[in-house]
């Protein structure tokens, strides 16, 4: 992750996941973003952020290409549990990742 140069709200931190996204089809692009990604702190929306190495927002990845980025979000440091939700565009599934 780069350099973060704001701080967090009173009370709260950042957390961040790394993720990869590989087009393994052998024919057509998928898109991968980051706003794919919702955030949960005991079971409350959290705000996304667009610190350290924001570079990355969204691509259509051609068959056999990849691409890594970091997404960012802030969050009450007391939160007893913590769920990135992955939701890809157009798609009625939800993918949840337990942080906390």
């Amino acid at each position: 992750a780069g350099t973060i140069y704001s701080q967090p709200n009173q009370g709260n931190k950042y957390i961040s996941a790394t993720f990869t996204y590989e087009n393994k089809k052998s024919s057509g692009n998928i898109y991968a973003s980051i706003y794919d990604f919702d955030c949960y702190a005991d079971n409350s929306n959290c705000e996304q952020k667009y610190i350290g190495d924001s570079s990355f927002i969204n691509t259509n990845l051609s068959p056999g290409k990849k691409v890594t980025f970091t997404v960012y979000f802030e969050v009450p440091e007391n939160a007893e549990t913590i769920e990135l939700e992955y939701k890809p565009m157009l798609q009625s599934k939800h993918i949840p990742f337990v942080i906390k």
